[in-house]
């Protein structure tokens, strides 16, 4: 523990002192200082592995925590783990089935089609029906994907979170902690690379997710073969679509871009309004549009569950935005946990207003 503790320290403390020129040590602007820091932050924890990597993907969702230059920095690590040898892979498959992998598919493909921080992804074919808990039965020669959880990665995880509860600890009676709760924020990402590790927790989500939105025509996810299934392996129908940095190509070929843009923000509220949970990582890798002219939600990894009492606070905050109530807005922000300094809260109640 007190080796991997001095080298979580001293991997930051070298990039960090790497960046003193590109920061003039300490001399140059603002926003230039915060980019040498941010790109610092970001190669440490590419380097030091997939609680960091993971720790990177969670700030670069935050900016209402952190800078926009290590918010933007780290967006680049949402594809920045190499992929595994395929061998790893066929371990974890064949520990959790007593099976090779030829066994359980009629095709599995050794070359993977994504790799993550915390699991890897290989396509496969089904070698029989399979019928899903909702939604019509995957034929015999479907093609799926087949999500593995990285061997070895939930034990070197929690033993990296139990270092970083104890660098958060010092970090929060510091001054840098007047701009972020650092124990809050860890205890958040602890709660969500604890389901991500249980590929099981993902399934159920996106089985509840396509019941949920059964009537809707417009909004699909993955159906689940439980049959091929563990806590560190997941089997489910593999979409085909375009990412939303590739809509041009969508365009081309029929797609009503700017109609599934306006239904997708219809999704999203009756996600949160109506249902209480939600797809929390919503980048442009877990939102495909598909040749059927729908939106396809993938990766439920990590999601989002409000209170019946929270889910009113939203409403609240929504009905004063749009009857430029700004009290309204003040306080039930600040039931929802936001807060407003006081130096800023003319301004904030002038903007409402307006």
């Amino acid at each position: 523990m007190a080796s991997r503790t001095s080298t979580i320290v001293w991997t930051t403390t070298r990039h960090l002192l790497a960046a003193l020129p590109r920061a003039r040590f300490g001399l140059a602007p603002a926003a230039v200082r915060r980019a040498a820091w941010a790109r610092a932050f970001r190669l440490s924890f590419e380097k030091l592995g997939p609680a960091f990597v993971k720790l990177g993907q969670l700030i670069s969702v935050r900016p209402d925590e952190f800078s926009e230059q290590l918010v933007a920095e780290m967006r680049s690590m949402q594809d920045a783990v190499p992929a595994l040898p395929v061998s790893a892979i066929r371990a974890v498959i064949e520990a959790d089935f007593g099976a090779a992998p030829e066994e359980l598919f009629a095709t599995f493909e050794d070359t993977p089609l994504a790799s993550a921080s915390i699991a890897q992804v290989h396509r496969a074919t089904l070698a029989a029906p399979y019928r899903p808990v909702w939604g019509e039965v995957l034929p015999a020669g479907g093609d799926v994907v087949v999500k593995v959880v990285r061997p070895g990665a939930a034990g070197s995880i929690r033993a990296d979170l139990a270092i970083a509860r104890r660098l958060a600890e010092r970090i929060a009676r510091t001054r840098i902690a007047r701009r972020f709760d650092p124990l809050a924020l860890l205890d958040e990402f602890a709660e969500t690379l604890d389901r991500e590790l249980d590929l099981r927790q993902e399934g159920r989500f996106a089985d509840r997710f396509r019941f949920d939105f059964r009537d809707d025509e417009k909004v699909v996810a993955p159906r689940i073969v439980w049959s091929r299934s563990t806590s560190r392996v997941l089997t489910m129908e593999f979409i085909r679509g375009w990412r939303l940095t590739g809509l041009e190509e969508a365009r081309a070929a029929g797609v009503d871009c700017f109609g599934l843009a306006v239904h997708g923000a219809t999704a999203f509220m009756r996600q949160v309004f109506v249902y209480g949970r939600y797809h929390a990582d919503l980048h442009p890798a877990n939102i495909f549009v598909t040749p059927e002219n729908t939106i396809a939600y993938l990766d439920f990894g990590i999601v989002g569950y409000l209170t019946p009492e929270e889910r009113m606070n939203i409403t609240q905050v929504m009905a004063a935005l749009v009857y430029r109530d700004p009290e309204r807005a003040l306080t039930y922000s600040a039931r929802l946990g936001v807060h407003v300094p006081p130096e800023h809260i003319d301004a904030v109640r002038e903007g409402l207003g307006a």
